[in-house]
C-alpha cells in the first residue's frame, strides 16, 4: 500500500510540473474542487453505489495530495509533516488503538473530547 500512496504522490508532484490547469488552480481554487468530490462520495454512498463510491473517493484523494503538495510547493509544509502530525493527533485521541484494546463508544466518545480540548488549549497557548 505505501508503494501506490507513493506513486500517486509523485504523479501528484509531475502534475504540478506539467499541467497548466494544475499550475493555474490555488489552493483555494483546490479546496473548492475538493468540496465537489466530497460532495460527490456522500450521493454515491447514499445510492450505495459502491463501485462509483471508490471512483469517487479516489478523487477526494487526489484532491488532498494535490493541496497537500501545493503547499509543499509553496514552502507550507511537507507530506511527513502532515503524515506525522495526523500519527500523532489520533494516537493521543485514542491511545487504545497502540494497546490493541476495544472500549465503549461512551468511552471513545469521552477520551476524544478531553484530548481535543487539551489539544486545543496547547495550540492557543503556543
Amino acid at each position: 500500500m505505501r508503494d501506490a500512496v507513493e506513486k500517486v504522490y509523485e504523479l501528484h508532484k509531475k502534475n504540478q510540473i506539467y499541467s497548466a490547469w494544475a499550475q493555474d488552480e490555488t489552493i483555494i481554487d483546490m479546496i473548492k474542487d475538493l468540496q465537489s468530490e466530497v460532495e460527490e462520495v456522500r450521493e454515491e454512498a447514499e445510492r450505495e453505489d459502491w463501485d462509483n463510491f471508490k471512483d469517487e473517493i479516489g478523487d477526494v484523494l487526489w484532491d488532498c495530495l494535490g493541496i497537500i503538495v501545493r503547499a509543499e510547493n509553496e514552502g507550507h509544509f511537507t507530506m511527513k509533516e502532515v503524515l506525522e502530525h495526523i500519527h500523532q493527533k489520533f494516537t493521543e485521541r485514542k491511545p487504545f488503538l497502540l494497546e490493541s484494546r476495544h472500549i465503549s463508544k461512551e468511552e471513545e466518545n469521552k477520551l476524544w473530547r478531553e484530548v481535543k480540548e487539551k489539544q486545543k488549549n496547547a495550540r492557543n497557548r503556543s
